[in-house]
């Protein structure tokens, strides 16, 4: 849930471009539609260059967002090998740009230059090398991983068993935003109505990738509770984690505002995940100051027949070092899970060098547990004076051994226990995620920056075309799978979407 780092900036060409863009008269947009009209190819891996057309003249908002190839599947066998290179072997696909230059520097400066008080962080050049090759829909499945934490939920009989699995679950994604350098930060804004559509599947092949590794999974008190169930239960859990499947859909229902849409849901395991977000970004002295506004709920049936439902804030992220000292990522703010049901709060506040510290509350606000440690090591967790009023029978098995509650080195031998499986792009639609950037993430990859840097800055150009288009024809965009609720976020206000 990091996550945040994912549209730190808008990829427009500059600020002047984008003031202008709604401006632009019909002629200028046609001239803009026609002239990449004219380009209908894409990469292969020969190196053939191409950028294609995003605006169809039939009016569809996104019936054309990047060229669809030939119907013939001339994408297939030679495209999808990119999304498997070693660089995005990382969970989230954290992708360091190899660079003997020193480019990156005044790349960094001109756009440093950009920053002053009065302009908008999300009309901003990006550089490229700080560029991530992977859409921010994607990068948000990342980061939302179903852990064995999520996928055992339902199975806790307790509710203070059940939120410390919820905790557990939003720590790991915490984990992953820590870094030392901007490099691989930014992900793809994604296009008015690009989609992302994958599975989660689970690895069979855990057990032994954990071997080779030497590193845990999970935390060791979670494994602990598996083994000390039943054998019938045991035996029914792991046919169950074996086979269970995540679903993961997401739309990006507004550009401006950046809005987007997202739904994970695990039928087996009876949960799932809605969140509607966006991510707002504040200058602050030396550090950009990063916000995942909206509302992030995690629905759970219970064995019971009963639903309990979890509200998620997320830590905002820090980029610091913006003029001077070391350029790190680091949490920010608090992160807090609430159930409204159970009356069971916890929230744990980020101070410097991700140190944590908090505490698990019930609905009189009586502190149960405290919590405290850093996100990057340990975070341990002790009895607060109201502990024993809760059944659990997570609690004996930490304190029993000693062991701490979170532990950032279980993180390191990602995926978990999963695959996320995409569609290879001859099976993509024009407007999923993977086939609108492939270019660029290809001359990414490839170390190609000017082309990448056309590549998107021709997406951003075709994005601006179609926003006019629909403002002079009068139309407004209709999303194709999340609708509007009618409802709005408690934070900043957010429009809420649900499939």
């Amino acid at each position: 849930m990091m996550m945040a780092s994912n549209t730190m900036l808008e990829d427009d060409k500059s600020i002047n471009n984008n003031n202008n863009s709604s401006s632009v008269n019909e002629e200028e947009l046609q001239k803009i539609i026609n002239n990449n009209n004219n380009t209908n190819s894409i990469h292969t891996n020969n190196g053939t260059s191409a950028c294609s057309s995003l605006v169809e003249s039939n009016g569809d908002d996104r019936s054309s967002m990047v060229s669809s190839s030939d119907d013939d599947g001339s994408f297939e066998g030679r495209q999808d090998d990119i999304y498997h290179h070693p660089d995005f072997s990382h969970r989230g696909m954290i992708h360091k740009m190899k660079s003997n230059d020193s480019s990156s520097s005044s790349i960094l400066w001109q756009f440093i230059k950009q920053l002053q008080p009065q302009v908008d962080l999300l009309r901003m050049c990006s550089p490229i090398f700080i560029m991530r090759p992977i859409s921010t829909l994607e990068l948000y499945t990342y980061y939302t991983e179903p852990t064995l934490a999520l996928k055992v939920l339902r199975e806790m009989d307790s509710e203070l068993d059940r939120m410390l699995c919820c905790l557990l679950f939003s720590l790991i994604s915490c984990s992953n935003t820590f870094g030392d350098s901007f490099e691989g930060l930014k992900p793809y804004n994604p296009i008015l109505g690009e989609e992302f559509h994958a599975e989660w599947h689970s690895s069979v092949n855990e057990q032994q990738q954990e071997e080779k590794s030497g590193e845990k999974k999970t935390a060791m008190w979670l494994e602990n509770w598996l083994s000390n169930q039943t054998s019938q239960d045991q035996e029914r859990m792991q046919e169950m984690l074996k086979e269970c499947k995540t679903k993961v859909t997401a739309e990006q229902v507004s550009h401006h505002p950046p809005i987007s849409a997202f739904l994970m849901e695990n039928e087996k395991c009876g949960w799932s995940m809605k969140s509607t977000f966006q991510i707002l970004a504040k200058l602050k002295m030396n550090y950009v100051d990063l916000n995942i506004a909206g509302k992030h709920l995690l629905q759970v049936d219970l064995k019971n027949g009963e639903t309990e439902e979890y509200d998620f804030t997320l830590p905002h992220v820090y980029a610091n070092g913006l003029f001077w000292g070391s350029s790190t990522i680091t949490n920010g703010e608090y992160l807090k899970v609430k159930c409204k049901k159970s009356g069971l709060t916890v929230k744990l506040n980020f101070g410097s060098g991700n140190d944590v510290s908090g505490s698990l509350t019930d609905r009189k606000g009586k502190t149960l547990l405290n919590l405290k440690g850093n996100i990057c090591g340990k975070i341990n967790i002790t009895k607060g004076n109201s502990s024993d009023l809760y059944p659990s029978t997570l609690l004996p098995l930490i304190f029993k051994s000693d062991l701490p509650f979170f532990e950032a080195a279980f993180c390191k031998s990602l995926p978990f226990s999963n695959e996320l499986v995409v569609k290879p792009l001859h099976e993509q639609k024009e407007y999923e995620s993977r086939r609108v950037w492939h270019e660029v993430t290809y001359n990414i990859l490839h170390d190609n920056k000017d082309k990448a840097f056309d590549c998107k800055h021709e997406i951003e150009e075709i994005q601006r075309a179609k926003a006019s288009k629909l403002k002079l024809e009068g139309k407004t965009h209709e999303t194709k799978i999340f609708k509007p609720t009618g409802h709005f976020s408690k934070h900043q206000n957010i429009p809420l979407y649900e499939k």
